[in-house]
């Protein structure tokens, strides 16, 4: 069947679905695994913030310093967060985001693919975090994403329509490289509860 919108590509591909984000909604994700996450997730929060570009996107500048906030309620020091190694699915992840960064209709995609689902997952980390993990401090980053996301998703789904064929196909490459980043994520974690 043809691709009649660009939600359609998220079929299979719905990150809540993932069973990394099962695990976090239901309270089963290790201290390890959460840790983990934290180090690694902090490089595409990186890339998102310097792939968003224009005025509607200027807030996201400021969420790899929220993702810190977080990263210190886990724990975590900045330079702990900051000179982690980087992984494979990680490093591919953000290299799938500088590649889109060099045209706007492929950039519009990648972000689309994020910014779609954003919301939603932001709600459920954070609420799976107060509720299952006891982190109380440091939500600013789930906050944010909960409040501005709808509207990220709606300026980039327009400009995905007006990329056409090449937003789709990075799109598409972006989901997937997302897949991967929670299959890693999801392997960290197992192997702590191992």
């Amino acid at each position: 069947m043809p691709i009649q919108q660009p939600e359609d590509l998220l079929d299979g591909r719905r990150l809540l679905e993932h069973p990394f984000y099962i695990r976090w909604e239901a309270g089963e994700m290790s201290r390890e695994g959460l840790i983990d996450y934290a180090r690694q997730y902090y490089f595409v929060e990186k890339s998102l913030s310097e792939l968003a570009e224009g005025p509607e996107w200027q807030d996201e500048k400021t969420h790899p310093e929220l993702w810190l906030r977080f990263a210190d309620a886990l724990g975590l020091t900045r330079d702990e967060v900051r000179s982690a190694d980087v992984a494979l699915a990680t490093q591919d992840l953000v290299a799938l985001h500088e590649d889109c960064a060099k045209s706007d209709a492929a950039r519009a995609g990648a972000m689309f693919a994020y910014e779609v689902q954003a919301a939603g997952i932001a709600k459920v980390k954070r609420e799976s975090l107060k509720s299952k993990y006891d982190v109380t401090e440091g939500l600013g980053f789930f906050e944010a994403h909960e409040r501005v996301e709808d509207h990220h998703a709606a300026v980039g789904r327009a400009a995905v329509l007006d990329g056409g064929i090449e937003s789709l196909d990075s799109m598409q490459q972006a989901l997937d490289a997302h897949w991967a980043f929670l299959d890693q994520a999801l392997a960290v974690d197992l192997a702590a509860c191992a």
